[in-house]
């Protein structure tokens, strides 16, 4: 059987968050009939990511670039071909997001948005808030040959905003409620004293319940 290729390249030259631009390159094989007669073969896309800093991700692809051991990481390049996170909607609960960021606004859905902190529908991150905008990146920064690639590069994703600063256990208690509009939830936080927030007190009744609620609906 033979294959043709076709390649498109997607480059934004209106984006001046990053200095070295690399263009994205979709591989498409097409499948054609064989000659000898027997069935024709669908051959699923090769999707090839040529984000600029792909190569410092050494959790998608650890070649020891980071002084690490080499093939130590989660081994996902190879799932990419038929998983990208398409369909899937992923919230994050966190300090906020930074849906203006060019890696990050193509996949943000801020009609799911949710600020906990600010009881509003807005989770953009603010002042020196960036821990939530760090952890959207891993999760779903775009595959647009910007910056680097998100895991799930085609999921949805919006914040469920929290403070650490001045939060609430009902403001937490909230945002894990509302868990239950997305597939996924990112809870990348914890309290300072391992092992405090134990589900069984009294304390965090409402957490426990938020979650069986999210879980079971």
């Amino acid at each position: 059987m033979t294959q043709q290729r076709s390649t498109r390249l997607t480059l934004d030259p209106h984006d001046s968050g990053f200095l070295n631009h690399a263009p994205v390159v979709f591989t498409q094989p097409r499948a054609q009939a064989p000659q000898d007669g027997s069935p024709q073969v669908n051959i699923s896309p090769l999707a090839v990511v040529a984000d600029p800093l792909q190569g410092l991700q050494w959790h998608i692809k650890n070649t020891g670039q980071a002084g690490g051991v080499a093939g130590v990481d989660i081994d996902v390049t190879r799932a990419w071909t038929d998983y990208t996170g398409r369909g899937v909607r992923i919230g994050i609960i966190d300090d906020g997001v930074d849906y203006t960021h060019s890696d990050l606004r193509a996949n943000y859905n801020q009609t799911l948005d949710r600020d906990f902190a600010n009881n509003d529908f807005d989770a953009m991150a603010m002042g020196g808030n960036n821990h939530g905008t760090a952890v959207a990146g891993v999760i779903a920064a775009d595959n647009n040959g910007l910056g680097l690639v998100g895991i799930a590069h085609d999921a949805q994703i919006a914040g469920l905003r929290v403070s650490y600063s001045g939060g609430t256990i009902g403001m937490f208690t909230n945002a894990l409620a509302n868990m239950k509009q997305f597939d996924v939830v990112n809870n990348s936080w914890g309290y300072v004293s391992p092992f405090s927030d134990n589900l069984n007190q009294s304390f965090f009744a409402g957490h426990k319940a938020a979650l069986i609620s999210a879980v079971s609906e």
